[in-house]
């Protein structure tokens, strides 16, 4: 299972949910090579001009130094988010509140739900792009839908038995009205 559950001082549920570590080690394969790549060149040109260079060789070499700041940070931040970043939903009762929080260890940015306004819970099939995938491909996502907006994802499991779970619990959590899986209102 991916996902966590843990208790605060407080008595919130808590759940941390991390992706499925097939799919990111692919990303990272693809991602994380041209962020070091760029990063040395970026550190190398770096130093070499802090070192030698004067005011004018420093002008004719800031939109080169710029493009590759630019390359750099854009494979940088999705490896960094693959490699490290984690999401973590927290069901805060005494607020009426749910928190999703995006932790990219360096920073975090959280969006606040109400909890009244969540319909369904539900686990589904999200399949990795391929049609023609062995059956044991497929990642089970579990959302929660509002009655307006879109609905988030707040878990990714790699068995439908452990979406199922998660789903349940969470609709546990939520008031009466909401939907859950099947056996979920016991």
């Amino acid at each position: 299972m991916n996902a966590k559950w843990k208790k605060t001082v407080r008595q919130d549920e808590v759940l941390d949910c991390y992706a499925p570590r097939g799919p990111r080690i692919i990303a990272l394969v693809f991602l994380a090579p041209f962020a070091v790549f760029f990063g040395y060149h970026l550190v190398a040109s770096l130093t070499e001009y802090i070192r030698t260079a004067n005011p004018n060789e420093w002008l004719r070499a800031m939109p080169g130094l710029l493009v590759v700041l630019a390359l750099f940070l854009s494979f940088g931040i999705p490896s960094w988010w693959l490699l490290l970043g984690r999401t973590r939903l927290i069901f805060d009762r005494g607020n009426g509140r749910i928190l999703q929080v995006f932790d990219f260890r360096i920073y975090h940015r959280t969006r606040a739900y109400r909890v009244d306004d969540v319909i369904l819970v539900d686990s589904m099939i999200s399949r990795s792009g391929n049609k023609a995938s062995s059956p044991g491909s497929e990642i089970y996502a579990v959302k929660v839908h509002f009655r307006e907006g879109k609905p988030i994802t707040v878990a990714h499991e790699e068995r439908a038995g452990d979406a199922r779970e998660v789903a349940a619990r969470i609709t546990v959590l939520l008031p009466e009205h909401v939907v859950g899986p099947p056996g979920s209102r016991q």
